[in-house]
């Protein structure tokens, strides 16, 4: 018999998203201690053909520790050309997405939140 153990903060981490985006969140243990995250209808930027599209990400077990890195979309919501600074197609979790490499090299832990976090992924997101 297996358990699936989601670390603390991770549970509080899954909580806050909770709150912040009603209805819209999905989520499943990693196996790890921390969870594959989606959330859903996140807005994608007014050029692109598909208006919006699911945020995905791994809240890690070691959270707040370690910050959430890096976000995914899936590729086929991404125009052609819609690669460049910060975004680049790699395949994770056996599909092909477009990765958002939007490190933060400034968390503090206790301080930043995980929906802080995602809210600035979100924006530069749409921002593009």
């Amino acid at each position: 018999m297996s358990t699936t153990v989601i670390a603390p903060e991770v549970a509080r981490a899954l909580s806050e998203l909770g709150e912040a985006f009603p209805g819209r969140l999905a989520n499943e243990p990693d196996d790890l201690g921390g969870a594959l995250v989606s959330i859903a209808d996140t807005r994608l930027p007014a050029t692109w053909p598909a208006t919006h599209s699911a945020l995905m990400f791994v809240v890690p077990f070691n959270f707040p520790a370690i910050p959430v890195y890096p976000y995914y979309i899936p590729a086929e919501v991404a125009p052609e050309g819609a690669l460049g600074e910060g975004l680049q197609r790699v395949e994770w979790r056996g599909q092909s997405v477009l990765q958002l490499s939007l490190r933060h090299n400034r968390w503090r832990p206790g301080l930043d939140t995980v929906v802080g976090s995602v809210l600035q992924a979100m924006d530069w997101l749409a921002k593009r």
